[in-house]
């Protein structure tokens, strides 16, 4: 988020370096420094905002005149006006000339763009290689799908005291006032039976809580500033609350594909990535039924392709065909929800393509509150799986 980059002169030099790429998909890169998705929709602002951080965004902010005039472009292109991450609107009139205005925040509606940071920045602890970043006000568990929409990130856990000073200082800068209650969410949660587990399901081998109540929650903040609880303790917090979040993921991760829709095949190569995801993942792909939807996954020339499946919820209608070829002729496993083999087995391509043939027949989405989605993990083998 903007709030993050406003602070990476502090956190490079006292933390690692910071990184810049590509956007994930569905958000587009602008000046080679913002990624933004335009929204249509007419909302007011408090829906916008909300909208915005379901995604792991916030609304857009402008700091200087250049992404000034291009957002006003994206406004006129889009003829609506939008909401910026002020309570004010960008109006899609030439005459104006992309200046704002204020209004009611809870009156009008209109479109509103997010922004996300590019997918290879963040804030980079070097000696521990992790990447940190902060998300907007959500509860817990909408902030596990936000953090893993980047790259399958997580909310952070925390194992020593530099990533408890990275978690603090790193991801807020050396203010670290975020938002008027001064705590972000991190990755610590408390049981029935009062044992403390992180949400990533590592280790939990060090602690530095402030305060802890089982009736004010079972989920853990971490303070920004001197308050109930000195900067950097952890005090208990209500998992049900929306509040600011703390992702971490692996810097050298390579971030799984995501498309949300199949309006074309995706062609994937060992080379630089090893998963692949359904539509809309980590959300059900029910929720935009398209299909059926294409990837083609292929390693060196002299090698064989194998693929599992560690997230495998398919609806009893869909299937997953998978192919040796870029040809159609007959698939070597056709998988579905009565005859998958399980998250362990590696199904073995004779050559180095496997062909992904989704075919969603979802018929009716609202009918189920199941997760339906699925997740592939490939690599080159020479190994005997299952065929």
């Amino acid at each position: 988020m903007r709030f993050l980059l406003s602070i990476l002169v502090f956190s490079s030099a006292t933390f690692g370096s910071v990184k810049a790429a590509s956007c994930i998909d569905g958000f587009d890169l602008v000046n080679d420094a913002m990624c933004v998705k335009l929204v249509t929709d007419q909302v007011t602002r408090d829906v916008a905002r909300r909208e915005c951080n379901l995604m792991g965004a916030h609304l857009v902010t402008i700091e200087n005149q250049i992404e000034n005039n291009a957002i006003f472009k994206m406004v006129m292109s889009a003829n609506t006006q939008i909401w910026l991450g002020l309570c004010v609107l960008m109006p899609n009139e030439a005459s104006v000339k992309g200046f704002w205005y204020s209004v009611d925040c809870e009156q009008p509606k209109a479109g509103y763009i997010c922004e996300i940071d590019p997918v290879d920045t963040c804030v980079e602890d070097t000696l521990k290689g992790y990447c940190y970043w902060a998300i907007g006000d959500l509860t817990k568990d909408e902030a596990v799908n936000a953090c893993a929409k980047t790259c399958g990130g997580q909310i952070a856990s925390i194992h020593n005291d530099a990533e408890n000073t990275m978690t603090s200082y790193g991801a807020f800068g050396p203010n670290g006032d975020h938002g008027p209650i001064g705590y972000a969410r991190i990755g610590a949660q408390l049981s029935s039976n009062n044992l403390n587990s992180w949400i990533d399901n590592s280790t939990w081998d060090f602690s530095n809580i402030g305060y802890q109540n089982s009736h004010v929650g079972s989920c853990y903040s971490i303070s920004l500033r001197d308050q109930e609880v000195a900067r950097g303790r952890w005090i208990s917090a209500d998992c049900d609350y929306q509040m600011p979040t703390v992702c971490r993921r692996r810097s050298d991760a390579k971030c799984p594909i995501t498309p949300s829709q199949c309006t074309t095949p995706t062609y994937l190569s060992t080379a630089n990535s090893t998963s692949v995801e359904s539509p809309n993942y980590p959300y059900p792909y029910c929720t935009n039924p398209v299909g059926p939807c294409y990837y083609v996954l292929s390693g060196p020339s002299n090698t064989n392709l194998s693929l599992r499946f560690p997230i495998f919820n398919l609806d009893t209608n869909s299937t997953i065909s998978l192919y040796s070829s870029l040809s159609d002729a007959p698939p070597f496993k056709i998988l579905s929800s009565s005859n998958f083999d399980g998250t362990s087995t590696w199904y073995n391509s004779p050559s180095n393509i496997i062909k992904i043939v989704f075919n969603d027949r979802t018929i009716e989405c609202n009918s189920t509150t199941a997760i339906y989605s699925w997740k592939a993990e490939f690599q080159t083998s020479t190994t005997t799986v299952l065929n």
